[in-house]
């Protein structure tokens, strides 16, 4: 269920170029590329609050944070797709441009076929960073985990879940970091992301846990849970539709979003 915060008018201070200096290049003339789909996808899906201190300088002056400042991490495990089998877990910071929900991605770990990671990549701007991604369900807990170079960079969990009607669940598009290619150069700019899924069993927990995370391998150094929120676990089909706008996230909150023909 989505969690709707109070607004913070407080915008991000963080250096476009400096989101943007890492991130995936995504060429403007690809944009327009064939939709993923994914017949049977697990999600696991953790919210929590942390301090605000940390989350206002990730951010840039295109966005803002609602109160309580909040991120989420998100897995999904996808046995098969049009892209074949793979895996994905994300860190997003909670935002807001105007009034609009945003999750403004700050890491992707990847689980599958190198070429299936550079399509998710080059058109829809994940880095996915090479991963392994698990999600374990128990009679009382489900579990996520994230490996990469031979160690544990997370590990979150929800505990005492419970079932809730799959059509009550509602996510927020991305926003991904990208450095856009076009003819006259390149440009820092943030991708929207939608995601369309259609769930047929979910369960809540109000009891969720960041165990561990390493915030350095996530670009979110010192990251640390402050208060629970919750987390969901899902099961459904899964589309990933071409994005549809792109956002400059040195402009103020007021702009308007630039569509993608």
């Amino acid at each position: 269920m989505m969690v709707h915060a109070p607004f913070n008018t407080t915008p991000g201070t963080r250096d476009p170029r400096a989101l943007t200096a890492g991130a995936p290049i995504v060429d403007a003339s690809v944009l327009k590329a064939e939709p993923v789909t994914v017949p049977d996808v697990e999600i696991f899906h953790t919210l929590i609050e942390v301090d605000d201190r940390l989350i206002l300088p990730l951010i840039p002056p295109a966005l803002h944070t609602p109160l309580p400042p909040m991120v989420s991490f998100v897995l999904w495990v996808c046995p098969d797709s049009s892209i074949g089998p793979f895996k994905l877990a994300q860190l997003r910071v909670f935002a807001r441009l105007l009034a609009r929900p945003r999750g403004l991605l700050l890491g992707s770990y990847f689980e599958g076929a190198a070429d299936a990671a550079e399509y998710l990549r080059k058109h829809w701007g994940f880095g996915c960073m090479p991963g392994k991604v698990t999600i374990q369900t128990y009679n009382d807990q489900v579990v996520g985990i994230v490996q990469a170079e031979g160690r544990q960079v997370l590990r979150v969990s929800g505990r005492d879940p419970h079932a809730i009607a799959p059509q009550d669940v509602r996510d927020m598009p991305n926003c991904n970091p990208v450095r856009l290619r076009r003819p006259e150069g390149e440009y820092s700019r943030l991708l929207q992301v939608d995601v369309e899924v259609v769930l047929k069993e979910a369960t809540r927990s109000i009891h969720p846990m960041l165990e561990q995370i390493d915030g350095d391998a996530w670009h979110a150094p010192g990251l640390r849970q402050e208060y629970p929120v919750r987390s969901l676990h899902c099961r459904g089909a899964l589309r990933l539709p071409p994005p549809r706008f792109l956002i400059d996230p040195a402009l103020p909150t007021d702009q308007r979003s630039e569509e993608i023909r």
